[in-house]
This record gives structure tokens, C-alpha cells and sequence, in this order.
């Protein structure tokens, strides 16, 4: 059994500002985090089921023998990807404050809430980069390939950031005001 205890972790939405169409064909663009969060709770378990309550659906599977279930696919597709690395199965709690219909890149910031949790859950040490490439194979595991990244670099580094998927390009800009 981990020597983790419950734990939080949240990341924000994000919207483009410029960019939104060239990205996908891996031009640079400028996307900006948002002050929605969405928050991911972990509480440890000490047997291998995986409980997720959401404002989208209930869910309770075997870490071992996961279902899918659509309206959790970026979470499932998270898990799936760290399955073999987890200690035990988990209570996870999932709060957006904003609706995953408004464009806000729901998808991306539960994946990245996801995969620093799931990473903190395992005891895996990451760089940014790293934490951005599992997300995007993540994303992309979803979205069969689709997805220029954007969204989820924003999540990961908040602020305004500077984009390029090729070559990737990850800035993070700052802004004066005054």
C-alpha cells in the first residue's frame, strides 16, 4: 500500500486567442489558460477498484478490468495509460467549474489534472515536457490522433503560452501591465 494519502490536484481551461485553425496545420498560436479549474481528488484505496464520482456519470470498475465509458473517456484513457504503475485502486472525485460544453478545453485540463495526479498517485517523477508528451498520447489515444496540444500546454503551464506543435514549441509569455 502507497504512503500516499488523499490529495488534490486542479487545472485550468483554456481558450485561443489567436491561432485556433493554423495550429492543426502546426502553426504557432496563442492559447491562454482561464481561471475555471477543474479538480481532481484522489483517495487511495486499498484493494484494485477505481470509483470516480463525476457531475458526468457514477463509475466503479476493477483497475485491472476497466470498461469503457464515454463520458469519462480522457479520465479512463489516463488511467489505462498509468494502470501498470499505480499501487493500489482509488476514490476519484472530478469538479469542473465550467461545463464541458463551452469550449473551455474541458478534455485537456482533466487530462492534465489526470496525469499529474495519476503521476503523484505512482510516485513518478516527470519534467513539464514529459507531463505535456503523456498528455497528448493520452488526448490523442481519444481522439484517434487528433489534437494540436494546445489546450493541454496551457493547462499544464497556465498563464499565455506561445504554441507550435511542429517544431513543438512550448513558451510561456509574460505580460506587463501598467
Amino acid at each position: 500500500m502507497p504512503l500516499v494519502s488523499g490529495f488534490k490536484v486542479s487545472a485550468p481551461g483554456s481558450t485561443m486567442l489567436m491561432g485556433e485553425h493554423a495550429v492543426l496545420q502546426g502553426e504557432v498560436a496563442l492559447v491562454c489558460a482561464v481561471d475555471a479549474r477543474i479538480e481532481v481528488t484522489l483517495q487511495p484505496r486499498s484493494d484494485r477498484q477505481v470509483h470516480i464520482d463525476s457531475s458526468l456519470c457514477q463509475y466503479q470498475a476493477d483497475l485491472d478490468k476497466l470498461t469503457p465509458q464515454p463520458a469519462l473517456s480522457f479520465v479512463l484513457a489516463a488511467v489505462l495509460a498509468y494502470r501498470k504503475q499505480l499501487p493500489s485502486g482509488f476514490d476519484l472525485i472530478i469538479e469542473s467549474g465550467f461545463s464541458s460544453t463551452v469550449g473551455l478545453g474541458s478534455s485537456a485540463a482533466v487530462t492534465a489534472a489526470m496525469v499529474v495526479a495519476l503521476e503523484h498517485f505512482a510516485a513518478i517523477e516527470s519534467t513539464p515536457l514529459e507531463r505535456f508528451h503523456s498528455g497528448l498520447r493520452i488526448i490523442h489515444s481519444v481522439q484517434e490522433g487528433r489534437g494540436s496540444g494546445a489546450d493541454l500546454a496551457a493547462s499544464l503551464t497556465g498563464g499565455i503560452v506561445c504554441f507550435s506543435p511542429s517544431p513543438l514549441l512550448i513558451e510561456p509569455l509574460q505580460c506587463l501591465m501598467g
